[in-house]
């Protein structure tokens, strides 16, 4: 049985924290409109990418896992034209400004399923290696985007995350026998369940976000994300190994609350302050995110029934 601390790949945290620090050195917008790209992404390829970790997780043989890899990466190149051809009616044909951000969140999620291959294959130092040089990618490309009046600088961005995309492949060719195994389907058996462990907490934080008065929302939700991604498993986690992780959690859940009901309470004022009511960072809904995400992961990931002595 794997430890409990083996459950956590630190790793994961490393895109939504570059987003965080993108958001808090001022492009927040730059930012939210990445992680709907992506996320948007992510949906048209059937959400393979986060299904990878279900898959990889019942399949024994190197064979099958990276047959489940070339599936993942089939499906994301296709998402790519698809969600241009979606967009074009849509005003991508008066505005080409989101098309960089789309292709970018098309290889992030490339980037993502080699990523996912490396770790499966037990090379982690490798995955942490090209996942951390794609966050440094990733907060860059998102600095260099500009704001109006600079339509093209979101090439940048692309470039960049083509880059990303290109070294994690590299990693994995470098691993040796990454073409061998005949592709299969089981990401797309797993999308229903990398769904909602996609969507759950990006879902909920949506109508929080709409609330009146709140401030820095984009940094909020990456806030919360760190400890979303962080948590994630291909199933329920068993009790024995829940148990660190549920403390964890507990813990976050009520400093969240308190934290939250403090800074209302007291009216701690926003710090990096803007005119726009996503930008900046606001206490009081970075605590609310932070709440929200760890009641999510106890729902999907918690388990409180009492392991065996």
């Amino acid at each position: 049985m794997k430890r409990p601390n083996r459950l956590i790949r630190i790793p994961d945290a490393f895109i939504p924290a570059s987003l965080l620090v993108a958001a808090l050195l001022g492009h927040a917008l730059n930012a939210a409109l990445f992680f709907t790209c992506y996320l948007a992404l992510s949906l048209l390829s059937l959400f393979s990418g986060d299904g990878l970790r279900i898959a990889f997780a019942s399949q024994p043989s190197l064979r099958g896992v990276r047959g489940s890899a070339r599936c993942a990466l089939l499906m994301q190149w296709l998402a790519i034209p698809v969600s241009a051809l979606i967009a074009w009616p849509l005003g991508l044909h008066k505005d080409p400004t989101l098309l960089p951000f789309l292709v970018a969140g098309g290889l992030f999620n490339i980037e993502h399923t080699f990523y996912e291959y490396l770790a499966a294959v037990g090379d982690d130092s490798s995955a942490a290696l090209s996942h951390g040089l794609s966050a440094l990618f990733l907060l860059t490309g998102l600095s260099l985007c500009g704001g109006e009046g600079m339509p093209f600088q979101p090439l940048w961005l692309t470039g960049l995350s083509l880059l990303s995309a290109l070294i994690a492949a590299l990693f994995s060719l470098i691993s040796g026998s990454f073409m061998k195994g005949r592709m299969n389907a089981r990401v797309i058996a797993a999308a229903p369940r990398a769904a909602i462990q996609s969507l759950l907490y990006p879902a909920l934080f949506v109508p929080i976000a709409l609330l009146p008065g709140l401030r820095g929302t984009v940094a909020a939700f990456c806030c919360g994300l760190i400890p979303w991604w962080l948590c994630q498993t291909p199933f329920r986690r068993t009790p024995s190994e829940a148990a660190s992780m549920n403390r964890a959690l507990l813990i976050c859940c009520v400093a969240g609350a308190l934290v939250a009901g403090a800074a209302r309470l007291l009216s701690v004022p926003a710090f990096i302050p803007d005119v726009h009511f996503y930008a900046g960072f606001d206490l009081f809904t970075a605590a609310l995110a932070v709440l929200l995400a760890s009641l999510c992961s106890l729902a999907l990931y918690g388990n409180f029934k009492r392991g065996e002595e």
